[in-house]
Formats: structure tokens, sequence, C-alpha cells
């Protein structure tokens, strides 16, 4: 199975995502998240987790906040996501370049580099300013970017391998860039149970600057920080509703 779509979508490999990041530390991430949050707006009581995939965080969040709430372009990751989290999660199918729930948010969070999908500069500025239009004045947005121009390695490979229960999947990444974009062919051999099937996906990613992050915050009405991750990065933009 091939896969390139813009932006990605998620509906081919819903059935073995959970696999495919079997090993991502999801309560780790939700707690610095969470502390992120309440660090920028201490009674925070609602969250909006856009391109919130299978649900991962977005269960962990409902645990926090008394109203939380889910978007996602995938049908098939809203489905996911629908049979995961605590009845009463909305979960509901959007593009974040031009959904609208008709509501707003104390917090609203965009994980796991889903922006770098928007690819260009004008396209992150509507994502940004979309998601800055669903938060109460004083509201705080979350973003982890994907890899800037200076941390994305090209003509790189990467082997993984993930085992859950009965299933398993080996996982080659090959990176490139291309026309400007950072490119990851993700080869995929998947087993669920004695099935064997195979999927090829190609990513291709805006390489967003620090400056560019932080201009489409800025134009969106947000002041913005960005807290490091360990290896000095901007491991998540955090702006605030002026």
């Amino acid at each position: 199975m091939y896969i390139d779509t813009e932006p990605y979508a998620g509906d081919a490999v819903a059935a073995s995502y959970d696999l495919i990041f079997a090993s991502r530390d999801y309560a780790g991430e939700n707690a610095r998240l969470i502390a992120t949050i309440r660090a920028a707006n201490p009674k925070a009581a609602s969250v909006l987790d856009v391109a919130c995939g299978p649900g991962r965080h977005l269960e962990l969040l409902a645990e926090e906040f008394v109203d939380a709430a889910g978007v996602d372009l995938s049908p098939a990751m809203v489905s996911m996501a629908e049979g995961r989290v605590p009845e009463g999660v909305p979960v509901t199918v959007g593009d974040m370049r031009d959904f609208d729930l008709g509501r707003r948010f104390d917090a609203v969070v965009c994980l796991f580099g889903s922006v770098g999908y928007m690819r260009d500069t004008p396209v992150l500025d509507t994502a940004i300013a979309r998601m800055a239009a669903h938060l109460n004045p004083g509201g705080v947005l979350v973003v982890e970017p994907w890899h800037t121009p200076d941390t994305f390695e090209p003509e790189r490979t990467i082997p993984l391998a993930s085992r859950d229960g009965g299933n398993a999947m080996t996982t080659l990444i090959v990176q490139r860039v291309e026309d400007g974009y950072g490119v990851m062919d993700m080869y995929h051999v998947v087993a669920l149970g004695l099935e064997v099937h195979t999927i090829h996906e190609v990513h291709r990613q805006g390489l967003f600057t620090d400056a560019e992050y932080r201009a489409s915050f800025e134009a969106a009405g947000l002041s913005v920080t960005a807290e490091e991750d360990a290896a000095g990065g901007a491991g998540l933009y955090v702006g605030v509703l002026r």
C-alpha cells in the first residue's frame, strides 16, 4: 500500500497507528503538556486537541480537564478516538486550515509535529489563526513543531521495531530534502496476528524556522514563548491570546 497525501490524513494507517507508536510515552508527554497549560493559564478548564489522531493524548487530557474535545482530518482516526475517550467527549472530523467548532476553549493543543503538514508559511499562518480563533481571552495555544531546517537530517535512515501482544511491526524511515521540504519515506511491515501487510508512506512537511513559527503566533494575536526539548530545540511553542 502506497500513501502520499497532502495534508496527511492517516486513514490507511489508522488500524496500525498504535502499533507504530507503541513506545511513545503518552503519559509523560501529557504530564509536561498539562504543566505547560497550567503555567500559562492556571484556571483552564477546557481543552481542544487539534489533529488528535486516535485520541491517545485526548483521553488523558479528558482526565485533567472537565471539558475536552478533539478534531482530526481522518474519519478513521476520529472513529478510533471516539472509541477511546470517555463518553461525552466530542471528536469531530475537521481540517486545521478551516475548521470551526462554533465555540472557544481555555487551551488548544496541536502535537506530534502535525503543523508541519501545512508545508508553507501562509498555510501555517492560516492554521495557527484557526486554532487561536478557538481560544477564550487569555487562552493558551500549545504547538509541538516538526523539524526546522537546522534539525532535520537528510540522507539518514532510521530503523524501528515495535510489538504489542501478538502484533508486531518493523519500520525503516529514509529522510531526504526535496524542493525545500523535509521528506520521510516510511516503509512498514505490519503483522496483525498472522496477517502480514506492507505500507509505504511518504510524509512531506514544511521545515519552518523558529522565526516563522513565532511570526505565525504573533500574527494570530498571541504572545509566544518556546520551551526547549532535551536536545535544546523548541520542543513546544506556547502562545497566550492577548
